[in-house]
């Protein structure tokens, strides 16, 4: 982190800056990642059940799946971890600070395997969505799951348009060649 990221974020009210601190220690604690030495560059399947007949809402917890081709249907998985990979989509409308990450209306919250995220979306009633950078933890990790985690970051700041079948979201990128696939979480801690 640059001095001139740490000189904004002590600018940054005192119960925001106490929402970051707590949101990234909290992340830290129940953090149980551990590389598969053996298999470094290995992706690792995620298992999860489609629930056919119920669409869900886009707002609340999202577990990522993988990288999809539309097209193809193939899946690009995270590396091998205990961790997971999820983001947390709310309307909230809380006062926040007039920071850049800020600018849409709604405010989501996650974790990229090791590394915590918080930002701000917008979204539309026709699919479109928007999201902002983010602010992010930044703890090291291998080469495979540093490039993942900036994978994931790129493909959020550049979607347009998601769906919802089911309890899959898909989130697309790079002008619709690729998605982001998610699964519905039902363990939602809202802020």
């Amino acid at each position: 982190m640059s001095l001139k990221h740490l000189d904004s974020f002590f600018r940054l009210p005192d119960n925001l800056k106490l929402f970051i601190i707590a949101l990234i220690a909290c992340n830290l604690a129940v953090s149980n990642y551990h590389c598969n030495e053996k298999n470094t560059n290995a992706e690792c399947p995620v298992e999860y059940e489609v629930i056919p007949g119920k669409n869900y809402p886009l707002i609340g917890k999202w577990k990522f799946i993988g990288f999809e081709n539309p097209l193809t249907k193939a899946i690009e998985y995270p590396p091998c971890g205990n961790n997971q990979t999820f983001i947390i989509l709310t309307d909230s409308l809380c006062n926040r600070p007039e920071k850049e990450i800020f600018y849409y209306p709604f405010i989501f919250q996650g974790r990229a395997l090791i590394n915590s995220f918080l930002g701000s979306f917008t979204k539309d009633d026709e699919g479109k969505i928007k999201f902002s950078e983010t602010i992010r933890s930044h703890i090291s990790g291998t080469p495979e799951i540093d490039r993942f985690q900036n994978q994931f970051h790129e493909a959020l700041k550049t979607a347009d348009k998601y769906e919802i079948n089911d309890n899959l979201l898909q989130i697309f990128f790079d002008e619709g060649r690729h998605n982001m696939l998610f699964v519905s979480q039902s363990d939602t801690i809202m802020f």
